[in-house]
């Protein structure tokens, strides 16, 4: 639903910031006030023709604030908006607040809507969007397609790439849903579907060795990851989780499962960052896949070979256990994969598969030693979200309450500079893995595939986005 809205700002692949409805941030000395000047006076409307005003944004972000669910992680201590003038807006913080300006670049998450909703119940407006975008809702049937229909009045600044002189180029795009990996491919291959969006990864090969279809693959932004309980016996205990870690071939799981759509990971955080420590904190804390060192672990915390499959500790079993969602089948499949490696030393692990939200949820709820987990963003600030003792019970899955970790998420949020900010996340990041708080496994790629004959589609990276207003067929 991204194409419906325009943001404050955008945000380019090398992370630079770019106009789209404001022009840029001034930012206080002290970091606690934000002031943006907007192109209020360049034609700019909603779907509905209403023009977009400084009270749109005031709305937006005074709405965001009484209503949002994730109003502390989104945009950290502000404590206000306030009108300047007929073109500027100011943001107040309690104290500095260093992802706003990307989060202000995330039209999907923090886009700009018409002042009262343009007159629509929050009901009403969920069901008919209106935004500034580049796109209109047209049909929306759910379970089936969403259909847009191009705004031939969008007059709105975008990305440098985009070189139309008059974009977006499609009249219209049909988001389509199509469960089965095979029936997508295949449609794609045939000619009935332009674009694939989340190549599945056994499908790869038909893609790369087809004429029909380019495969569009870049790093993306997300973990793939094994949390493990840090309060709970036995994983409470961090000699076995560092046996758990030392168990598991990433790499096997990246080659044989993901046909090595991913790329292995040594850190919590997704490989992109500019501000990831992977290689250093892989030479300094690494847990490398070695089988001797995880029985010699697991011997360490008292657990030891019986003469059976599994090893004992004061007549006690060593069984964990685990949940994981059933879908995508390569979850399912790394999943009963990671259960047999820990298997090989001795610790069983008791599997249970259910629907990805459920999985979540109860992990949540502190029953369950380990999950096969994901999670995604675009900016580091998503380790607070992953790691924050406040979290602990929610999206903090591993159950981690470390001090330390809190004052180093603390700062870097707090954090202005980009260089001092990846320093202070370099050691977050290395003091999470001599916890061995969380197994990291992979970071997938980002693949879109895309039909022969059109050209125009790029991926910016650091914005983690796909740009759709250029396509074009070729001969066009």
């Amino acid at each position: 639903m991204s194409l419906l809205y325009d943001g404050m700002i955008l945000m380019d692949g090398d992370r630079n910031f770019q106009e789209m409805l404001g022009k840029g941030f001034e930012v206080s000395d002290d970091g606690t006030e934000w002031t943006i000047e907007f192109n209020v006076d360049s034609g700019i409307t909603f779907h509905n023709g209403d023009e977009f005003t400084i009270d749109d944004v005031v709305f937006t972000f005074e709405r965001f604030l009484e209503k949002s669910l994730i109003r502390s992680w989104a945009v950290g201590s502000m404590q206000g908006v306030e009108k300047v003038d007929d073109r500027r807006v100011k943001f107040t913080f309690e104290e500095p607040y260093a992802f706003f300006d990307s989060h202000a670049a995330m039209n999907s998450y923090f886009a700009i809507l018409p002042e009262n909703l343009g007159g629509k119940s929050d009901e009403e407006f969920a069901q008919e969007p209106i935004g500034s975008g580049p796109y209109e809702l047209e049909e929306w049937v759910k379970g089936e397609r969403i259909t847009l229909a191009r705004n031939d009045d969008w007059k709105t600044p975008t990305y440098d790439v985009v070189e139309s002189d008059d974009p977006p180029v499609p009249e219209k795009i049909v988001w389509q849903v199509i469960p089965e990996a095979t029936p997508r491919v295949q449609g794609l291959l045939s000619g009935e579907v332009d674009a694939l969006m989340g190549v599945p990864p056994r499908k790869r090969e038909n893609i790369n060795s087809s004429e029909e279809a380019t495969l569009h693959s870049n790093t993306g932004g997300s973990i793939y990851y094994v949390p493990m309980h840090n309060e709970l016996e036995p994983t409470s205990d961090v000699a076995v989780r560092k046996a758990i870690a030392h168990a598991i071939d990433k790499e096997r799981i990246v080659s044989d499962i993901y046909n090595n759509a991913g790329r292995i990971n040594y850190s919590p955080m997704p490989a992109s960052y500019p501000s990831w420590a992977g290689e250093t904190v892989r030479e300094e804390v690494g847990y490398e896949y070695d089988l001797d060192r995880a029985r010699e672990f697991l011997s360490e915390a008292g657990w030891e070979e019986s003469g059976g499959d599994y090893r004992e500790k004061d007549g006690e079993t060593l069984e964990l256990s685990m949940i994981t969602p059933n879908a995508p089948p390569a979850t399912l499949q790394s999943s009963e994969e990671i259960a047999a490696m820990l298997g090989e030393v001795g610790i069983n692990v008791n599997l249970t598969t259910t629907q990805p939200n459920t999985a979540y949820s109860e992990m949540a709820k502190g029953e369950t030693h380990l999950m096969y987990a994901s999670l995604s963003w675009f900016t580091a600030d998503v380790m607070q979200f992953m790691l924050s003792s406040a979290l602990a019970g929610a999206s903090n899955l591993q159950f981690l309450k470390d001090d330390q970790v809190d004052q180093y998420l603390d700062e870097a949020a707090r954090t202005l500079d980009n260089e001092e900010r990846a320093d202070i996340y370099e050691q977050m990041q290395l003091r999470v893995m001599e916890l061995c708080a969380t197994v990291p496994l992979m970071t997938l790629a980002e693949e879109t595939a895309v039909r022969s004959e059109f050209t125009g589609y790029d991926y910016l990276n650091g914005a983690a986005s796909s740009i759709w207003l250029d396509m074009r067929l070729e001969d066009d």
